[in-house]
Formats: structure tokens, sequence, C-alpha cells
């Protein structure tokens, strides 16, 4: 290994990546916009593997043009598409799904195969590949309109976890509904467990959100109409109240309840949640539209009057930990009939170094710590003033550290838009649709209609990755800058790997062995300033706090 200053010396010659401001809005690295000209079409999910292939699934009407591809479907319904893209947007494959008119979630299993889920109860599994179709699934209750599949995920066997929403034709008694199916490669059995969850009589009720912990306990996240949801024995049964309720629920790997927190509230509403593994947390977020209490911390809704967004976390034990609110600093004054709801969160994303992402709409003008986001109101779609998206990055105490502005959603953008943080490099993708040529910030819209817009940022958002190639090595540390504490990640390796960290004079200051795939090393004692990570394989700087 290369010792003092001739690493130093090595270092200085290999190129990094660095961050620059980008005074609040996303700078790409490349972005598409398609469609024919005159049908409308959007994307609404999007996954990545772990070569970077991004896949997108949405809906068309018409015909849909993507690059040199081209595919059918009918001009006076919504049809559903999948197609895949490289890791610098080229078109792989682009397919046409003859099942459902709404696209519910998109996954990849341990074979990089992509699994479809469509609102009419039918899941296609497509050869991640060439997009060949492997097989489908038509699950329970589908395709009654009242009946549909809320999301699903899959563990490290590809078992399948099925959230569903279907109520009783007789007494109208709305239920929550999770299976967990044995899907082993690209084939869908029975049900290895199946619990229901009584949600109260018909209304804006409803399971909204799945997760899973790698030791395959089940997190459900929701909200109930003037009912609560108590645990009784091991099973989770609804009583009647005078409030509607915010829930989220646990069941282990046999499906027994292990806990549940509910909340009863005025108006308020779950869009989204994530585990974070790095604190054993769960992260939840939404919108409520009036002064609500989540376990002790009150959320006051700014004199705007309009919704705001909320962030809430747990441990997994099911202990609230905080709820913070993201009111409006200014809200926007539109005369149209479908005027503006005002803010709330609806995608989450977390990464490896336990940061959380979230994604929503805004009007008006919002403020995440230093940045202000303000509202494009040139832009006016389906007869208002389109919301705008954002995106903050925060830490695991909820605190801002950016917000960034994403262009206009077109008025409905928890509908129409979906976000991907990657858990190691930080790098965002987004997918939605764009109407106008304002929507895209930072971007060059390919034509002008309203169509469908994909999108992969050109710099880690706020801390800089470096790399080292080097006859098929690789090897990245991060968050760079750091208040001390690097996560090193690596391919699996059987070999140890020697390491010292140097100080800007070339002198030693830290010296140690890589054992495993991702480990991290503690710089908290030493000074404010550059150092410098050096291997075999090269070096790059390290910038401390």
């Amino acid at each position: 290994m290369k010792k003092g200053l001739f690493a130093l010396i090595t270092l200085l010659m290999i190129p990094f990546l660095s961050i620059s401001q980008n005074n609040g809005e996303i700078t790409w690295s490349w972005t598409g916009t398609y469609g024919n000209g005159t049908d409308p079409s959007v994307a609404n999910h999007l996954v990545l593997d772990d070569s970077a292939n991004l896949y997108i699934a949405g809906v068309f009407r018409g015909e849909l043009i993507i690059q040199t591809d081209t595919i059918w479907g009918n001009p006076n319904d919504d049809r559903v598409f999948v197609a895949k893209f490289d890791s610098s947007g080229g078109l792989k494959w682009l397919k046409k799904v003859d099942w459902g008119y709404f696209v519910n979630h998109i996954r990849l299993d341990s074979d990089n195969d992509l699994r479809v889920l469509c609102n009419s109860g039918i899941m296609i599994v497509y050869d991640g590949l060439d997009g060949f179709p492997l097989t489908y699934y038509n699950f329970p209750n589908a395709p009654d309109p009242d009946n549909f599949v809320v999301d699903f995920r899959l563990d490290s066997d590809d078992n399948m976890y099925v959230l569903s929403h279907f109520h009783d034709t007789q007494s109208w008694i709305q239920y929550s509904k999770v299976d967990v199916y044995s899907s082993p490669n690209d084939t869908i059995s029975g049900s290895l467990w199946s619990r229901s969850i009584d949600l109260g009589v018909i209304g804006i009720a409803g399971p909204k959100a799945l997760t899973i912990d790698s030791s395959r306990n089940v997190y459900v996240s929701g909200n109930t109409d003037f009912s609560d949801i108590v645990l009784t024995g091991n099973v989770f049964t609804s009583t009647p109240g005078p409030f509607f309720s915010l829930f989220t629920l646990k069941y282990d790997a046999q499906g027994d309840a292990m806990w549940i927190n509910s909340i009863p509230i005025d108006a308020a509403e779950i869009f989204a949640m994530e585990l974070n593994s790095t604190d054993s947390s769960l992260y939840m977020t939404g919108y409520s539209a009036t002064p609500e209490v989540f376990n002790g911390d009150t959320l006051d809704v700014h004199t705007t009057n309009l919704q705001q967004i909320f962030l809430m976390k747990y441990d997994l034990d099911g202990n609230h930990q905080w709820a913070k609110p993201f009111p409006l600093a200014t809200k926007t004054l539109n005369t149209f009939p479908n005027a503006p709801w005002g803010a709330m969160g609806t995608n989450l994303s977390v990464t490896d170094s336990g940061y959380v992402y979230m994604k929503g709409s805004f009007t008006g003008s919002i403020i995440f710590q230093n940045d202000t986001l303000v509202e494009d109101t040139s832009s006016v779609v389906l007869g208002q003033i389109a919301d705008d998206v954002f995106i903050t990055k925060l830490d695991m105490n909820g605190n801002p550290i950016w917000g960034k502005y994403a262009g206009n959603s077109g008025g409905v953008a928890y509908e129409t838009g979906d976000f991907w943080v990657n858990p190691v490099t930080d790098i965002l993708y987004l997918v939605g649709f764009w109407a106008s040529p304002n929507n895209l910030k930072n971007s060059t819209p390919t034509n002008n209609v309203k169509g469908i817009f994909i999108g992969k940022e050109g710099v880690p958002n706020t801390l800089s990755i470096n790399e080292i190639e080097a006859d098929k090595y690789s090897l990245l540390i991060y968050p760079n800058p750091s208040d001390g504490i690097y996560f090193i990640s690596r391919p699996k390796s059987t070999n140890d790997l020697d390491y010292e960290i140097l100080n800007s004079q070339g002198n030693i200051v830290l010296s140690g062995k890589m054992k495993n795939s991702k480990e991290y090393i503690d710089l908290s004692n030493l000074s404010s300033g550059l150092y410098f990570f050096s291997t075999e394989f090269g070096s790059m700087k390290l910038l401390k706090n």
C-alpha cells in the first residue's frame, strides 16, 4: 500500500464528484418528455435495478411514442404501459398492458423481473431483460371498482405481501386485507396467510401503505371513518367512534397482530410510509387540514387555512417519536373553480445513510430550512393554477436540510408522479407528466404536448459521492461532506481492504482494515478540514464539517 506523501500526490490526480448549489431547483443529468402530440399520457411509478436501469409504468390513450417505439391503445380510455430505460435514458423496450386502466405499483424481484400491479387486481410479470411477459395473476375481489389492490412488497425470497381494500356489499363495511403469497421463480401460488382489518362504514377510509422489515414483520398504515381500531388478543377489531383516525399497525412474520397506534383526527390523511433500517423506525407523510394532535405533538394549521404537510415517526414497537408540520408560508389567491388544496406529502424514500426524502405538492410558497420555494403561477392547467412539486431532504429527526423545486404538477401531483432516490449515491430520479413548457425547470422539452416526463438528477443531493474504480473494483464513501461519520460501501468481496486516512499535510491520522461490504469510519474527534481516504486502488478527498 502507498504511504504518506506519495499517497497524497497520487490521490490529488484522481477526479471526484462534488456538489454545486442548485438555487432551489433540481439540475438534471438527463430528461425525457414523450407523447405523440395529441393523446395524453402520464408516468405513475418507477424503480431502478442494480445497474441503474430505469423501469417506469403509467397510462396512455390512443398512441404513445417513446423514442423509436410506438404502441397503440384506446383513444377514449386509459391503457397501461411499461418501459425500460438504460442509465443514460435510452429506451430498452416499451410494452402495452392489456389489463387495467391504472398502475398501483411496480417492483423488481430477485431475478430483476418486473412485477406490475394494475388496479384491476391483475399482476403481470415481465422479463426485465427484454420485456417478455412471463406470467400473470388475478387477485381475489377484483375487478369490482370498490375492491382494489393498494400496494405490495417482496421479501428476499420473493414472497409477496399484498395490501388490498374491499367492502361487504351487504353491510357496506370497509376492510383492509393483508395477504402473503409464495411467489418464487415468477409463479404466484396460494396465500401463506391472510388477515382482514375492519375499517368502518363506507367513506374515505382505506389502507394507504404497506412495508416489511428484514424479519418479515408487516406494517400497514391508513385511515378509518368514524371508528377506531383496537388490538384484541392477536387480532385487530373496529369499534364505532365520533372521529376519523389515522392508524399504523404491525403483524409479525406469522400474521399475528403485534401493536396498533391509532390517532383520532378531524381532517388528515396518510399517503406514504417507509421503513428506515438505519434508525429502526417508520416514517409517514400526508396532509392535515385542521389543527391536529398526533400523540401529544400539536400540528397547528397556518393562517393560510389550507392543508399542510406532516411527517411522523414511530419506532418499530409502535412508540410515537415525533410529528412535524410543514405549513405554507403564503397561499395563492385562486378564483378558479378547482382551487388548489394547499400542500401535501405524497412519497417517501430512505437512503442507506439514513436520510429521508419527501416529495409532494404545494401552492403559494413553502419553506424548508433555508430554502423558500415559490409557486410558478404562470402555468394554468385544467382551469386552475397548477400545484408545484417539491422534494425535500431531511435528517432522522425530521429537520429539513434543503428543499428543491421540481416543476408544475398539472394540479394532481399526488396521482401523477413518483420518485426514487438511489440508497447508496443519493441521486434522485423523478417521473410524472408535464402539460406546458413551464412545467420543467432546467430541462428542454422535446415537444409541447401533455405527456410523460422522466429525469435523472445531475449531481448528488447536497453531498458528494466519491468513487474509486480500478480493475473492476468500485468503492463509495458517503455522506461527504460529513460531521465525522462516513459510510463505506463496496461490492461483496472476500478480500480485506487496508486503508489510511491522511490529513492535508500527508500525515496518516487513522488506518484500518475493511472486512465487510459496508462499514463506517469515525473522524468525529478530528478537526474540520480536508482529509484523504487512501487504498491500493486509489484515493479520494473527504471533507469534514
